[in-house]
């Protein structure tokens, strides 16, 4: 699930940016190795993107996301580990997402 949920954050996030936060350039939505989280990669100078806008843009492309009728990019030639998706429990997650509270972490636990 945690590779569909890539795809989708990705996908949505992009066109949730490109939308209503046209200075946020994101290039990658990827999950962390341990699968507890992912990582935003985001193309902005220096010091532009407070945590809170990001978090922000996160929390505003879930709708967008529940909205995407096919698994963008979910086949051979265009995914390497297409054999790992589950779309209907990515979408499943995102559903509860949108229920729950989303917030900046600005010094994670694991990284102070």
């Amino acid at each position: 699930m945690a590779h569909s949920l890539e795809h989708l954050f990705a996908v949505a996030l992009r066109a949730e940016c490109e939308e209503h936060q046209l200075d946020l350039k994101v290039l990658d939505v990827s999950p962390m190795g341990c699968r507890t989280g992912y990582y935003l990669t985001v193309l902005n100078p220096a010091g532009a993107l407070p945590l809170s806008r990001a978090t922000e843009a996160v929390r505003a492309m879930l709708p967008g996301a529940l909205e995407i009728g096919e698994l963008p990019g979910a086949r051979l030639e265009t995914c390497g580990a297409y054999r790992e998706h589950d779309f209907e429990g990515a979408r499943a997650e995102i559903a509860r997402l949108t229920r729950e509270e989303i917030v900046p972490l600005e010094r994670p636990p694991l990284l102070t």
